[in-house]
């Protein structure tokens, strides 16, 4: 996990409210569209998680949907705008993995780092989880 500055180079709408941001910065953290990066939004406490669309180089692109006050936020970003982002989470497809060991073996989430290091597709991503 990586937090890092990626900055907006373009933030458009697709439709009435979903938009496409990309932005810049260091990508390498980032392995493969469908992995999670969080965005640190100023005003809010938690941070906003979005899947990756794409990334090719140094630049990342994001789909969302504006859903509430953090995603409208992000609607109004124009370029040049600064945002404070964590990389190298999991994916959605591990993240649905991962949940379903964890309801099987009925574990919270604040147990779950240790069957993530047991579980072979899972043990290359880090432990997002805290007790």
């Amino acid at each position: 996990m990586k937090e890092t500055v990626f900055k907006v180079v373009t933030n458009r709408a697709l439709t009435d409210s979903v938009y496409e941001m990309k932005l810049r910065g260091d990508t390498s953290d980032i392995t493969a569209p469908g992995q999670f990066v969080n965005i640190k939004l100023d005003s809010l406490f938690l941070r906003r998680p979005i899947s990756v669309c794409n990334v090719v180089g140094e630049e990342l692109t994001l789909v969302y949907k504006v859903v509430g006050k953090g995603t409208r936020a992000m609607s109004m970003m124009g370029h040049g705008a600064k945002l404070d982002i964590l990389t190298g989470l999991i994916e959605a497809k591990q993240m649905s993995l991962l949940l379903l060991l964890m309801l099987q073996r009925e574990l919270p989430p604040s147990r779950a780092c240790p069957l993530m290091r047991s579980h072979k597709s899972l043990m290359q991503m880090p432990c997002v989880f805290t007790v």
